[in-house]
């Protein structure tokens, strides 16, 4: 039996192309719902919208078809969490952002954002952020 790591995998890459193609839809409308939801969050992000969604974009994109490729994909997160660190991004503001991020998936894709979609870039944000709070974390520890 495959595990469920692997079957929400299978589906990220099944799914990337569809994500890829509205993503600068879904990281605009990411962005929207979460400084809706939370206001104060704005000031943590210079480029907010289109300009941010692009890169959250890109990010869960890149993990998407990296996250095996070990040195290629830490060293994007050692450059993603200085930048967290830096703007004072906290561990707390994941779960705000992966809401965000599901909700407009949903709402960007319509029918097209079926359940095993859904499951699977949960999953996949969930481990991205497990990865980026870690590095975050380890950066803080060591002040690198």
């Amino acid at each position: 039996m495959l595990s469920a790591n692997i079957i929400h995998l299978e589906a990220l890459k099944r799914s990337y192309a569809l994500i890829k193609k509205h993503g600068d839809e879904i990281g605009k409308q990411t962005y929207e719902n979460m400084f809706e939801k939370h206001p104060e969050l704005k000031s943590k992000f210079r480029n907010t919208s289109s300009v941010q969604g692009k890169k959250l974009i890109d990010a869960i994109l890149f993990y998407c078809i990296e996250a095996d490729n070990y040195e290629l994909f830490y060293h994007k997160l050692d450059t993603i969490a200085h930048v967290h660190i830096q703007a004072d991004i906290k561990n707390e503001y994941y779960p705000y952002m992966k809401e965000a991020f599901i909700n407009a998936i949903q709402s960007v894709l319509g029918n097209a954002a079926t359940k095993e979609l859904i499951n699977a870039w949960r999953y996949g944000f969930d481990s991205l952020s497990n990865e980026l709070i870690h590095a975050e974390n380890l950066v803080r520890k060591h002040k690198v």
